[in-house]
């Protein structure tokens, strides 16, 4: 609940699915700014400290046929970077699990190695769960 917080929260919410947008809305009762976009079609002076983006790049909610799921998530990654004044946290399934979830599973040590070139400073963590790992960025 958004009074649970002693401070005030700067924070934009994304997601491309209405009925979520719907749904968090009237759960913080208008409180928190929450808008139906994708990473895509921000405003280009939209800034934020931190962009986080949980499990969006797990599925694929575009119609691109032609765009592989890895230079999607690339592309992903560097909007994202662009809108963040700190860092940007990514959550993604993990192939390593073995699970055929019906999500994208991501390679830990390619997107490491490959954020790693793009931005420099970047952590990867896999210590929460088999299933699931957090690309860290830091700006």
């Amino acid at each position: 609940h958004a009074d649970d917080y002693k401070f005030d929260l700067d924070y934009i919410g994304i997601d491309m699915n209405q009925q979520l947008i719907d749904a968090g809305t009237k759960a913080y009762e208008n409180r928190v700014d929450i808008r139906c976009l994708d990473w895509f079609s921000l405003p280009k002076d939209l800034k934020q400290d931190w962009c986080i983006n949980i499990g969006s790049c797990n599925l694929r909610y575009d119609a691109d046929i032609k765009t592989l799921d890895a230079e999607y998530l690339q592309n992903t990654i560097r909007v994202m970077a662009e809108h963040a004044n700190d860092g940007l946290v990514i959550l993604l399934a993990s192939e390593l699990s073995g699970i055929d979830d019906g999500l994208i599973n991501h390679d830990p040590g390619s997107i490491l190695n490959w954020a790693q070139k793009e931005f420099n400073s970047v952590a990867l963590d896999h210590s929460f769960s088999n299933d699931l790992f957090a690309l860290i960025i830091y700006k």
